[in-house]
């Protein structure tokens, strides 16, 4: 019984709250606030979204994104675009643009917050190194390829002695079989003698 009177009770209370909070007035009403993602969030959860594109469902997206962004320059535009030159299949050219974009809308953005402006240093940084990464590999080629060729001169001077030692053998060779003909000729000169 006493559960019984507490639910009851209870419903009452729930009841007459719903119907005091509907007869409030718009005066007395609370702003609904709604969450609207920085834009940082934005190209981020994009960036997820867009991760596993291959490489040429990523040129297909770039090409739609182009013609949205010719046809309406705006956030969502920009944001699409700066998106996917940051995709791991972008190329180099691509990723540079994007980072031009993002400096472009963050200039221009009254709304670029410190998580774009965050996202500016860390492209930067990978930019650097990604160039960093490219020059060490033209050094490495470059040092490769002068490698190649002290090889190459040295497989050749390495050939030219092989013939030379074997000229030289053969050389040896003739002059040894020259050296038993005269003492040769000289046993039988001196047999002669006696």
């Amino acid at each position: 019984m006493k559960i019984s009177l507490v639910v009851a009770l209870a419903v009452c209370a729930v009841l007459s709250g719903c119907s005091q909070h509907q007869s409030l007035s718009p005066e007395q009403q609370t702003a609904t606030v709604l969450y609207r993602p920085a834009d940082s969030e934005t190209l981020l959860s994009c960036l997820d979204t867009e991760y596993r594109l291959t490489r040429n469902q990523l040129k297909a997206a770039t090409q739609k994104a182009k013609e949205q962004y010719k046809q309406n320059p705006g956030k969502s535009a920009t944001l699409r675009m700066i998106c996917l030159s940051l995709h791991p299949q972008a190329g180099y050219r691509q990723f540079k643009s994007g980072i031009t974009l993002l400096d472009g809308y963050i200039k221009q953005s009254s709304e670029a917050g410190s998580g774009l402006q965050g996202l500016r240093h860390l492209l930067q940084r990978l930019n650097q190194e990604r160039v960093a990464r490219w020059q060490q590999s033209v050094k490495t080629s470059d040092t490769t390829e002068a490698l190649d060729i002290e090889n190459r001169e040295l497989l050749e001077r390495n050939s030219r002695l092989e013939q030379t030692v074997e000229q030289e053998q053969a050389r040896s060779e003739e002059l040894r079989r020259q050296i038993d003909q005269l003492k040769n000729i000289e046993t039988i000169l001196k047999n002669r003698e006696q």
